[in-house]
């Protein structure tokens, strides 16, 4: 239980290191070409982790390794949250001209549509 515990946190770890760093690099560029951000399978780590960390024991029970590897997967957390907290706003913003978008396009398919019954 342990060892499998051990990877997960290991790869998990690896997962949110890679994301907070491509997040960086994307933000640093001007216009980012897109995003490898894998969202839904660090999502899955995590949640298989958060399900396996309630069968952990106390810090004197349980190996050095595992609990140097704790630790890492308690800060790159925390770095996790600041990074997608950074992003939010400009998530929003994108929602926000999606919307509009999707607004335009509604009024442009309804003048299309109007014009096409006075045509009839």
């Amino acid at each position: 239980m342990e060892s499998a515990l051990l990877q997960d946190l290991r790869a998990a770890n690896q997962s949110i290191t890679r994301f907070v760093s491509e997040l960086s690099v994307a933000k640093a560029s001007p216009k980012p070409e897109s995003y490898s951000l894998q969202l839904e399978s660090l999502r899955r780590q995590l949640n298989k982790i958060g399900e396996a960390l309630g069968s952990v024991g106390p810090p004197g029970l349980r190996s050095a390794g595992l609990d140097k590897e704790l630790t890492a997967y308690v800060v790159n957390l925390g770095l996790l949250k600041k990074a997608i907290g950074e992003l939010e706003p400009s998530l929003k913003e994108e929602l926000r001209s999606v919307k509009a978008a999707i607004d335009r396009l509604g009024a442009a398919n309804s003048w299309s549509q109007s014009l096409k019954n006075l045509s009839k």
